[in-house]
């Protein structure tokens, strides 16, 4: 005790190092570009390079996987070659011209090959986000003399974990902010801004961490022991045969290296291995957690995220484990942790561990839940030999009765629409269309007989019936329909016409007080799709005889649904027809009608399992292993995340599935298996012989005893110069 009260004293007589602050200023900064960068990346790969689900979710675990490889060569590079200040300043570097490529590459009018470059830049960044990890946190802690100022070294470590935490939430909030709500070089998004404010920032961080540079305590570089660790290995594999066959049998298979690393460093390096062991089945808990990037925020892309007035986007969703990770901690430690153990349930590191990987489990149960309840919005997926037919009445006085086959016949009211849906691809001949004079305000009897109505295999195509005249006509939209819903989870729209009716230079235009769309009509009778923002519109016509144009309609467009718009001439009661137009909104995808607030119980049931796993493990870790060790330890552990990531990559490329929700209750399946091998690896496992504490133990007596020795022996010479 005594002993502590003097470190503490000494401590509080040497001044906090204030070149941390530049450290932890730095740190913010990254963060919040790393966060910010990773937040929206998904969203960027479908939206602007136009990859599909699986291309985005396996290009972006990649290059989670490749950020968490780097940590070992700016580990390497820190710790035997250039140390870790100027490890953290070159490939800072690399980190900055990364974002500055990625920014560029997302711009634009200057037309760079939009693909490569944005993958140049990911590279750099993963390279320098991934170097600079390990070292950033101990460079920091280097600026503290010990054990002297010891007691300030968890304070430290306090505000920077608060820092990394505060950088990203913020980021993750802000962040797609700037990607949906600005618009810039013509487009919806801007995902140019979105990149460049997080750049920006790093950039700053960098110039921080320079500007401290005078005030830095920086040691010179001391060998790694990750790479001492695999030289043990390596050297102890090589041994092995020829002292076996010697007849010199060790216990263990890297007592062979004894020779060369010695009796105690082989013996830390066991304990090592043991507590390594336990490592195997981690991944499969970063393959489930990390895919709150890929996975869950494209099925956020498929949900309603209007709130009261106010639209959540699916990348914001993210924001949500980090708050939720500052507001658990202190409930499961303080609260949940203390209850339970009274009933001796989650007492041990280990079964905790193994609790935290069955509500990872869970999480991925639920998301599979949500995705079944999602199924009914989506595009019919028409498979080879199927077709859609989309049918609308353009009649605005007549019901349509249709006859395609002797199994199906219809009746299509005025300015509706029938689908056809997944019916057989082939010829459909003498399809019927009649109107019967005195049914609802129907003043005429006319049949039209369509020969030969032709389905393609995996293609949906639209038809209208409009009047000609006397007669029926029936204009068929050649360009196929697509069904798909936006990767932005915008609304998608084509308008359909007779263009018989539209005159030169003719536009629908839609208007709110904030924004507008337009289509031009042309000589075809359709235009393509067109995606725009989610919300209610007043639409207007315009033509080269009447350019300030006249209202047709008020309509609301809603999230994730796929419209046909019919533009349809109006007549008097006289059958001529009359200057005005009616518009028509045909769904031929269904708008998004799930609420993306439905996600938030598997966000907390896997922030739950973050808790009670990822916490804990590092802990156990760090107890039951050796402190020579601390940095193998947390090499591997950011190995096993990469790892985790490339289970993701694997199980997305392989495209086992047609459906999403398969694919989360594989991965379910995969984390509870995981875990019952896990809870056998744990039931087995005996805590390891932690003699280095015992070394501690007689080394803080010698120091408590040096100490006691200094104060008597000043009391002697007190006493000396007193008698003198």
């Amino acid at each position: 005790m005594s002993g502590d009260k003097d470190l503490e004293g000494t401590a509080k007589k040497l001044p906090y190092p204030k070149a941390v602050f530049f450290i932890i200023i730095c740190e913010f900064c990254e963060r919040f570009c790393y966060y910010g960068m990773r937040t929206i990346l998904t969203l960027y790969f479908v939206q602007v390079l136009k990859w599909s689900d699986n291309q985005a979710t396996v290009v972006y675990h990649a290059w989670v996987m490749v950020s968490y490889f780097t940590p070992l060569i700016g580990a390497m590079l820190a710790d035997s070659l250039l140390g870790k200040f100027q490890t953290i300043l070159y490939l800072g570097i690399v980190y900055c011209a990364g974002c500055v490529v990625l920014a560029l590459a997302a711009t634009p009018p200057l037309n760079f090959p939009v693909i490569a470059i944005s993958l140049v830049g990911l590279a750099l960044i993963s390279l320098g986000t991934g170097g600079i990890k390990p070292c950033v946190s101990a460079f920091g802690a280097d600026q503290f003399k010990l054990p002297e100022q010891e007691v300030y070294v968890a304070s430290y470590f306090a505000i920077f974990y608060a820092a990394i935490n505060s950088g990203s939430l913020v980021s993750t909030v802000l962040t797609p902010i700037l990607r949906e709500d600005v618009k810039c070089f013509d487009d919806d998004h801007c995902y140019s801004l979105a990149f460049a404010i997080p750049g920006g920032l790093m950039i700053f961080a960098l110039i921080v961490f320079v500007v401290g540079r005078p005030g830095y305590i920086v040691n010179k570089p001391e060998g790694n022991v990750v790479v001492q660790v695999l030289g043990a290995i390596k050297h102890s594999l090589s041994r092995r045969g020829s002292e076996v066959k010697a007849g010199r049998a060790r216990d263990h298979w890297l007592d062979y290296a004894e020779d060369k690393y010695g009796k105690r460093f082989i013996a830390e390096a066991k304990v090592l291995m043991k507590v390594l062991f336990l490592y195997i089945p981690v991944p499969f808990f970063w393959a489930l957690f990390d895919q709150q990037g890929s996975r869950w925020t494209l099925q956020a892309t498929r949900m309603d995220g209007d709130t009261w007035g106010w639209v959540i986007k699916p990348d914001q969703l993210q924001v949500l484990n980090p708050a939720l990770v500052l507001i658990f901690i202190p409930i499961f430690d303080r609260g949940i942790y203390p209850l339970l153990s009274k009933f001796g349930v989650l007492k041990k590191p280990l079964q905790r561990l193994v609790m935290g990987g069955i509500f990872a489990g869970v999480a991925f149960v639920v998301s599979g839940l949500v995705e079944l309840s999602l199924e009914n919005t989506y595009a019919t997926i028409l498979k080879k030999g199927e077709s859609n037919f989309h049918m609308v009445n353009g009649l605005p006085d007549c019901p349509l009765h249709m006859t395609l086959d002797a199994n199906r016949k219809v009746v299509i009211p005025p300015n509706q629409m029938e689908i056809f849906e997944a019916i057989n691809a082939r010829d459909y001949p003498n399809v019927k269309f009649e109107t019967f004079s005195g049914e609802g305000t129907c003043r005429r009897t006319r049949v039209h007989t369509e020969p030969v109505l032709t389905g393609e295999s995996e293609v949906a195509k639209s038809f209208m019936m409009l009047w000609h005249g006397d007669d029926l006509k029936f204009h068929h939209v050649l360009d196929e329909d697509d069904m798909e819903k936006a990767k932005s989870g915008n609304p998608r729209i084509r308008v359909i016409y007779d263009p018989a009716n539209i005159k030169e230079n003719t536009t629908v235009q839609g208007f709110t007080e904030k924004q507008s769309f337009h289509f031009e009509l042309n000589r075809l009778g359709w235009t393509s799709f067109g995606e725009v923002e989610p919300t209610k519109y007043d639409f207007y016509m315009s033509n080269a005889e009447n350019p300030t144009g006249f209202q047709l309609d008020s309509l609301d467009l809603k999230l994730g649904a796929v419209y046909l718009m019919s533009v349809v001439r109006n007549e008097d009661k006289f059958g001529e027809s009359k200057e005005s137009y009616d518009i028509v909104m045909h769904q031929i995808t269904k708008a998004n009608d799930v609420h993306m607030l439905l996600l938030i119980p598997q966000y907390i049931i896997m922030t739950m399992g973050e808790i009670m796993f990822s916490i804990t493990i590092m802990d156990f870790s760090y107890a039951e292993g050796p402190p020579s060790m601390k940095s193998v330890m947390q090499s591997t552990w950011l190995l096993t995340v990469a790892f985790g990531n490339l289970i993701v990559i694997i199980i997305a490329e392989a495209q086992i599935f047609d459906k999403q929700w398969k694919e989360f209750f594989l991965f379910a399946g995969l984390m509870f298996a995981d875990m019952l091998i896990f809870s056998y690896m744990a039931y087995k496992y005996v805590p390891a012989d932690r003699f280095w504490l015992r070394d501690d133990e007689e080394k803080e007596k010698d120091e408590v005893k040096a100490l006691e020795d200094e104060k008597d022996e000043g009391k002697e010479n007190s006493a000396l110069e007193h008698e003198d």
